[in-house]
């Protein structure tokens, strides 16, 4: 059976990172987390673009206050993880890297 091909998107991410919870107390990084064992595990292949790496940049420095070396390290971690690969997107190339794994 072929791998599930997801794109994950800024939010999704930055949830994850920032193990961030609502005010009425649901917990909103434990998905994110379960797709990306999921991914380590080979059986998810997982993308993000390189804007979505920036803006998880800008939230963690302006709004989250993380500092210059944490969201450095943060991103180059998540970048190693097995199976999560970082594109250039456009829709158009996204669909046709879907295409050619079927």
């Amino acid at each position: 059976m072929e791998n599930i091909e997801a794109l994950l998107d800024t939010d999704v991410l930055l949830n994850w990172l920032c193990k961030e919870v609502t005010p009425d107390g649901e917990v909103l990084w434990e998905s994110p987390y379960k797709i990306l064992k999921k991914s380590e595990a080979g059986k998810v292949n997982l993308y993000t673009t390189i804007m979505n790496l920036m803006e998880i940049r800008f939230v963690l420095r302006r709004r989250k206050k993380w500092n210059y070396s944490e969201i450095e390290k943060t991103l180059t971690d998540l970048q190693k993880i097995n199976n999560f690969r970082e594109i250039a997107f456009d829709p158009e190339s996204f669909l046709q890297l879907i295409e050619a794994k079927n």
